[in-house]
């Protein structure tokens, strides 16, 4: 908006020159008015198109659009993705005392929260392929470190086979799309 002033006021200060020079002040004055006015509109445009963005947003979390919220989830950022799982995603499956790590020197958890007072690690893996098995590695070792009950791993994708084994031989558990598709489902039915 200061922007669109700040244009408006160079343009009134051209419309006065001009109008000097051609000695029209007042035809040029109501030009600026004019696109004072234009520019007003366009600003109430601007705002209003943003809060119906902000609606859309919301709706996307309803029932009937859970698939275009997996959709933003997939192009979501790391730190997005965690984020998502820290404020809507976990507390929906009962996870409490949620908190998030330090992006980085985190030793492997993302997550630590409890359920069922269990105290449980997470790796969170937003990704576009299939999430191999370091990600098991990882949060082997930062389970230990933080003292954790259970390690987990979750992602909006799925799993190779090897994270598979090493994750049943680990005792880690895998959470993956349809985890999120589940709990999505669960919370957002018409009640």
């Amino acid at each position: 908006m200061e922007t669109l002033l700040g244009i408006a006021f160079l343009i009134y200060l051209a419309c006065i020159i001009i109008g000097w020079l051609w000695k029209q002040v007042w035809f040029w004055a109501w030009i600026f008015i004019i696109i004072i006015i234009y520019l007003i509109v366009s600003a109430i445009k601007s705002a209003l198109k943003n809060e119906e963005n902000k609606q859309s947003i919301k709706k996307d979390t309803e029932y009937e659009n859970r698939e275009n919220l997996l959709d933003k989830i997939d192009y979501m950022t790391g730190q997005e993705f965690e984020k998502f799982l820290v404020e809507i995603l976990l507390p929906l499956d009962g996870y409490i005392n949620i908190n998030g790590t330090s992006y980085t020197g985190d030793y492997g958890v993302d997550i630590i929260a409890e359920k069922n007072g269990i105290k449980c690690a997470f790796q969170c893996k937003r990704f576009n392929n299939k999430v191999s098995n370091k990600a098991i590695q990882e949060i082997v070792a930062g389970k230990k470190h933080y003292k954790c009950d259970k390690a987990i791993v979750i992602t909006n994708n799925y799993y190779t086979k090897n994270a598979k084994e090493l994750a049943e031989d680990c005792r880690v558990e895998l959470l993956d799309r349809d985890y999120i598709i589940q709990i999505l489902k669960k919370n957002m039915e018409p009640k």
